[in-house]
Order: structure tokens, then sequence, then C-alpha cells
């Protein structure tokens, strides 16, 4: 894998926010075997995947495709305000697989 590959990036990216490729797969909708082919560079994602996944880790398409890119991902200083600022405009299928994933998170850290 070479060093700045799109396999590398999203790997980083991933444990980043400290979650596993089963966790992104399924908040993604796709195969969790697909999205470690994308991560081991096996498999090259489709450009309606890669806006996907860029979106979800609020990187430019540009930065996980080219390997001169020289702008680091963008970090969201106020998460939780833009979160909430941007929820109601995510679909309601989107909406209620977060408030899942969150509900599981929380349970399993036994919060819930």
């Amino acid at each position: 894998m070479k060093n700045n590959s799109l396999g590398k990036k999203l790997r980083a990216l991933r444990e980043r926010r400290h979650l596993t490729q089963a966790e992104v797969s399924a908040l993604l909708h796709i195969e969790r075997a697909a999205y470690s082919n994308y991560e081991n560079d096996k498999r090259i994602p489709s450009f309606e995947t890669l806006l996907l996944i860029a979106d979800f880790y609020g990187v430019p398409v540009e930065y996980l495709i080219r390997s001169d890119y020289a702008e680091t991902p963008r970090h969201r200083k106020h998460a939780a305000e833009w979160f909430f600022q941007n929820f109601g405009l995510l679909d309601p299928g989107i909406q209620e697989t977060i408030i899942a994933f969150a509900d599981f998170q929380l349970s399993e850290k036994g919060i819930h």
C-alpha cells in the first residue's frame, strides 16, 4: 500500500474517528467487504461512493483520490454545533440510521 494511497487515507480517517470498518460500512450503506477492499487498495469505489465517503469524513474528493493533494482534511472545530444545524437536512432514513448507531454506541458504553 502506498504511503498516501486512497486505502491508507480511508483507514486513517476511520481510525481517527475510532470506528470499525463494520460501523462505517453500515453508516454508509455499503458492504463491509467492499469497504475493506477500498482500505486495502484492492478495489476503487465508484464515483458515487467516493462522494458519499468524502462527505461522511468531511474531506474533498480530491483529497481521497489525488496522491499529491496538499491540503489535509478539514476538521470541524464545533462538530456538535455542525451536527445539530445539519441533522434536519438529512434524509429521514439516514437520520434513523444515525440515531440507531448512537443508541448502539451508548448502550455498548453502558450509558443507555
